[in-house]
Formats: structure tokens, sequence, C-alpha cells
């Protein structure tokens, strides 16, 4: 199971609970999110700030055969999404 919220907070764990429409949801923290954005950019794009920052603004590539560049803009928005929870101490729902 993937977690869906993200709580404000330095834990390292996870645990399941009704989300507040009453739905059971993985929850864990935005610092473990943002830990393990930050080993999947350094085992694959190792992209610095700048980088990223690019990728956002680019914004989403309409292009069927450039995974690799929509996989870049998905990962910027999260990635920045996730700081700035940690930074205003703020929760995170993923809405899909």
């Amino acid at each position: 199971m993937t977690s869906e919220l993200w709580l404000p907070g330095t834990a390292e764990f996870a645990f399941t609970a009704p989300d507040m429409s009453g739905t059971v949801v993985q929850i864990s923290f935005a610092s473990e999110l943002q830990r393990a954005l930050r080993e999947l950019n350094e085992r694959t794009w190792q992209a610095n700030l700048s980088d990223i920052a690019v990728w956002r603004r680019n914004g989403p590539v309409d292009v069927p055969d450039l995974l690799e560049l929509r996989a870049q803009f998905g990962f910027a928005v999260l990635f920045t999404l996730a700081n700035l929870a940690i930074e205003n101490r703020l929760p995170m729902k993923l809405d899909y």
C-alpha cells in the first residue's frame, strides 16, 4: 500500500487510518516523502534545484514517446509540494 496522506513531522513510519472522508488509507510523514524523492533523484537524474525548477516550469510534455520528460515534471511538482508542506507544516493528500 502506498501512502496517500502525508502529515507534517519527521517520524519514520507509516500507518493506516481513515482519512477525512472515512476511507482507510496509508499515512506517512512529509519528511519521509521528501527523503524518498531525494533518494530517487540521487539514483536517477542527480538533478540540482535549478534543474527541478526548470522541469516544473516547463510543464507536462504532450508528446507520447517522451515519458522521461513527463516523469521529470511529475517529480518536480511532487518534490516542490513536499518541500512546501514541510516548510509550512501542512498535510498533503494525494487525490487521483
